[in-house]
């Protein structure tokens, strides 16, 4: 349920929300600045990621990149040599251990990185090559976004050390549900397919997320 730490967001917010995180980075030169943003699948986590990124880079387009949980997904190669096809988005359908060692190589600001991206059209993981998945010295903030960055289970829960802060988005699971099930039928399922997916898949995750989750930094909403 919100509390007092809970703000809801429009524009204003999420302009202030960037101007905090650019003030934040100028602590420490040496260091990039690293924030997630948590929730139930469907939550729109990447939608929030993508505005408070449009409002950094709008000040300076080196200054911040996204990096979402979605690039590492492990392949469906990979998914379907051990059986896990049917649980695509599960927390064991992630390479956990890539994702957190990339996030903390990320601190070094010192380096430049290209960020793993998913691919809508293939539904695999690739390298993003594109001035917007390079991470160079002038990149101050990192952004990353994902459904079990607050999750209390190893190796997740080592993202507690290695994001400054991580906020949660709390979205109505009847909203979320039915952005899922539209998104599942954009990327070519029928109706019963997207529903079945749903049923087996994302509102399991959706438990696992609400049961298991610790405390966040900040909790967010979109305004009803």
């Amino acid at each position: 349920m919100p509390n007092e730490l809970t703000r809801s967001l429009d524009d204003a917010t999420i302009d202030a929300l960037a101007l905090e995180l650019i003030e934040r980075s100028k602590y420490d030169i040496l260091h990039r600045y690293i924030v997630g943003i948590a929730g139930i699948p469907g939550a729109g986590k990447t939608t929030l990621a993508h505005r408070l990124y449009a409002h950094i880079v709008g000040r300076d387009t080196e200054l911040c990149r996204v990096v979402s949980m979605d690039g590492f997904h492990f392949t469906n190669h990979r998914l379907e040599m051990e059986g896990l096809t049917p649980y695509k988005g599960a927390p064991q359908t992630f390479d956990a251990h890539a994702y957190t060692g990339f996030l903390y190589a990320l601190h070094d600001a010192t380096r430049t990185f290209h960020a793993p991206i998913y691919d809508r059209n293939t539904h695999d993981p690739v390298i993003g090559l594109d001035k917007d998945c390079t991470i160079g010295p002038r990149c101050r903030i990192i952004i990353t976004e994902g459904n079990y960055l607050l999750l209390d289970q190893e190796p997740w829960s080592d993202l507690e050390e290695i994001l400054h802060e991580c906020w949660l988005l709390e979205t109505p699971e009847e909203t979320a549900k039915k952005r899922l099930i539209a998104r599942h039928i954009a990327g070519g399922r029928t109706q019963h397919s997207a529903e079945e997916h749903y049923a087996n898949v994302d509102a399991q995750n959706t438990r696992l997320v609400e049961s298991q989750m610790r405390e966040p930094d900040l909790r967010l909403r979109w305004p009803m």
